[in-house]
This record gives C-alpha cells, structure tokens and sequence, in this order.
C-alpha cells in the first residue's frame, strides 16, 4: 500500500507523541516510559529490515511488503512520491544507521536519566523526531523536503541539547548550538532559493539536468593548454553552491564551521552527545553526498569528455573522505611522467 512505504517513520511518529503523553501518566515508573520507547524502536528497525528483504517476518510468512527494496520502492502514486521521498537502498541503510544510533542512545538513557527527573515523556519524544527527520532527509528528493527534514531534526536536537534546563552548561550549549544552526538553516535557505531561481526547479535530480542544459546553452568554456571543453557554471549557481556548502558545513561541523561544537558536546547530556556525535553529523553528510551524487555529478560529467572531469569527480570524493589536495594530480599527467621517467633510465 502506499502508506506501508512511511511506516517506519509513521511508527517513530506515533511512538514520539505517545511517549509525550505516556510521561505524564506514569509519572516516576519511568521503566515503562523506557519499555514503550524502546519496543517502538525495535519495530520500526524490524520493518525497515523487512523492507531490505531482511527481516525474520518473510520466514514467518508475514509479507508487509510485495519484493525487498532493491531499487526504488516508491512507484507513482505512493504517499513517498507526493511528498518529494525516494525509498530505495540508499535510504533505507542511513534508515538503520540513524535508529541504530537512537537504539543505543535509549538503551544509555535507562541508567543514565534519574527516574526522578521531569520531562523525560518529551525527552524521547524529541528524540524520535530528531530520527524522523534524519530519516526523511535520507529520503528527499526535493530540496525544500530536505530543508523541512533537515529542521526537524535540528528543532529536536537544540531542545535534546538544553533537556536539563537547569545546567547552565547545558543551557549556554543550546543556545549557542540554536543561534548558529539558525544562521546556518538560513544560509541553506538563501542557497535553495538561489537555485529555484536560476534553475527553474528545486529537485535535486531535475537541477543537474539543468546545469546541463545550461552548459550547452552557453557553450562549453575552455581550458587553457587543453584546447577541449569543460563544463562552465552560471556564477549565481557558483554562490548558491557556496552557501549550500557552507550550511551543510555548520551542520556536519566541518572547519571553520565548527565552533558550536565543543561547548554543545560538553554541556548536553551524555546521551545526547552520543546521539549528535554520531547520528546528527551524519545527516550534514548525507545531504552533501545526495548533493553531490545526484546533481553536480551528473553536470560535472555532462560535457565533452576531458580530463578536468575525472579529475574534479576525484578531488570531491577524496575532498569528502579527507584526502590532501595536494595528493590529487592529472592520471594522464602521472602517466607521463612515468613513462618519462622509465625512457630516461
């Protein structure tokens, strides 16, 4: 059904909202709230891993869904389609990777939250809607979905981060981490708004096509010593990839965007750094990699073949795992001086 394509999400909803109201009704048999939280958890991992064609109730007989996710789920007309969301294997793995972290954040909350504490309905609340949206970001197609998914988990994690209201630590932590995720939310915004306007859409699939054909509208540049095309770029794209990089920066705390996040490691729960270290970052990643994956490849390769191109496509990729620029140099030139090298010995 169109519905059992969100069901993951749709069970981290409902599990986020009752445990608000659970809070209240159980008041300090706090065990129960953590039961609750940690069973709905559980199923919404055990769907997804159904969804794979990976979960124990294909050996039951139990088929929530027709064939295992091996490319795109979501055909036309499914709720995903309608709401810009794309459910392929992509997806689904930071899925698992994001409920994975949220597993064991709730699993340290047991013994690290005091039963006598307040608000801890709200705290696995915000926590499952800092999930949801980490999810939904996985599985945007659109860059105002993935602007939407982005908040709703940053709005989660600013009040995860200030959940003990009465440490200042903490308290000058979220307001720290707030101000500078709003300046950075408002970056990606004027970056997306940038791209609607010069190319006409904010898919993210549908802006690589129109860098495409704006590179053939314009003509190819040229580089110099080369004497063949490579791909050229309208400078407005040049600052909306600027700011979007930027944005993403702050989120995944790369430097020098990275100020927020000593003090908000230090001053937010145990727990909940946990939970930012290693599922919050992610996300920033994630965006950057379906940014990069699925609209400026698909420019930088669009061109007449030259050597810039495999050069570029391997300087970001090894950009995005740390390699030094320095290491990067020309194949064919490397070739060459190979070559050279062996003629002259």
């Amino acid at each position: 059904g169109t519905v059992l394509v969100l069901l993951p999400e749709i069970v981290l909803i409902i599990a986020g909202l009752s445990s608000a109201v659970l809070g209240f009704l159980v008041g300090k048999r706090t065990q129960i709230l953590w039961g609750w939280a940690l069973g709905m958890l559980v199923l919404a991992m055990v769907l997804t891993f159904d969804m794979m064609g990976l979960g124990l109730t294909r050996l039951v007989g139990l088929n929530l869904y027709e064939v295992p996710v091996s490319g795109v789920l979501a055909g036309s007309g499914n709720l995903a389609d309608a709401l810009k969301l794309r459910v392929d294997t992509f997806s689904l793995f930071f899925h698992i990777v994001f409920m994975f972290v949220a597993l064991l954040a709730v699993v340290a909350s047991r013994s690290f939250i005091k039963p006598e504490e307040p608000h801890q309905g709200e705290y696995y609340c915000l926590l499952f809607l800092a999930v949801v949206g980490m999810m939904l970001t996985a599985a945007a197609t659109d860059l105002f979905v993935l602007y939407l998914a982005f908040e709703i988990s940053s709005l989660s994690t600013f009040a995860l981060v200030a959940f003990r209201k009465k440490d200042k630590a903490a308290t000058e932590a979220a307001l720290k981490f707030f101000i500078i995720g709003a300046v950075s939310s408002a970056i990606i915004l004027f970056g997306i708004s940038i791209v609607y306007g010069v190319a006409g859409s904010s898919s993210i699939a549908q802006f690589g096509q129109s860098l495409t054909d704006l590179n053939v509208l314009r003509g190819s540049g040229s580089a110099p010593g080369l004497g063949r095309a490579v791909p050229s770029m309208e400078p407005p794209l040049i600052v909306a990839i600027v700011f979007l990089l930027a944005g993403f920066g702050f989120k995944v705390a790369v430097v020098p965007f990275h100020m927020w996040a000593p003090d908000v490691y230090q001053g937010s729960p145990t727990t909940i750094s946990t939970f930012l270290a290693a599922g919050s970052k992610k996300v920033g990643i994630v965006a950057l990699f379906k940014w990069r994956t699925r609209a400026l490849h698909r420019w930088a390769t669009s061109s007449s073949p030259s050597p810039l191109v495999p050069w570029r496509s391997e300087a970001t990729s090894r950009g995005l795992r740390g390699t030094p620029p320095g290491s990067l140099q020309p194949r064919a030139s490397s070739a060459g001086c190979i070559t050279s090298s062996r003629t002259r010995s």
